[in-house]
């Protein structure tokens, strides 16, 4: 159990194999020798509930990020940016509110954070894809906020079914869609 080998001598199927990272390795990656492997990827759907979140201790910032990072990473929620003066606003999306539960435990076991979360008013959202003023003319109208998601990715959240359903009916020359564009089927 304590025996220890090179990178470079084979493994088999059924060995633990541990690599030392310096980040640049993802939940999900694929580490292999010879032709390159691609996956579709993992999809990531839209959430329904979305919050804010604080640090009650600003100097816990970093990690804070690196927190929220590697729980978007394992998809335990998802990661959004909002644009701001002062710099990107962190907001966590979730399928379910429970997950937001799970957010707050973890930071505090795992990171040592002390966040709260400011729930938005936002039900629904939509990876968006086209003619970037057409996108800026829906994300600007009322109940509606522009962000990106970890991957850079537009997304828009609506305050209700009805605003976003609006939306794709008029927006001819944008593409809404239900899980992230570039990781699986649109929708």
């Amino acid at each position: 159990a304590r025996e220890r080998a090179h990178a470079d001598s084979l493994a088999v199927a059924g060995d633990v194999v541990v690599l030392l990272d310096r980040g640049n390795l993802r939940v999900g990656d694929t580490v292999a020798l010879g032709d390159k492997i691609e996956y579709p990827g993992v999809p990531r759907f839209s959430p329904e509930h979305f919050s804010q979140i604080h640090i009650e201790d600003a100097l816990r910032r970093k990690h804070l990020d690196r927190g929220l990072r590697h729980l978007a990473e394992e998809g335990t929620i998802l990661l959004l940016f909002a644009p701001s003066i002062t710099g990107p606003i962190p907001i966590v999306g979730a399928v379910g509110s429970l997950q937001f539960d799970v957010l707050l435990d973890r930071l505090q076991r795992e990171y040592g954070v002390s966040a709260r979360l400011e729930k938005l008013p936002f039900h629904c959202a939509r990876w968006v894809t086209g003619p970037d003023n057409q996108i800026e003319k829906v994300a600007n109208a009322y109940g509606r906020r522009r962000v990106m998601d970890t991957d850079g990715a537009e997304l828009i959240l609506f305050d209700n079914e009805w605003t976003l359903q609006r939306s794709i009916e008029q927006e001819k020359d944008l593409t809404f869609h239900d899980v992230q564009p570039n990781t699986s089927a649109d929708a």
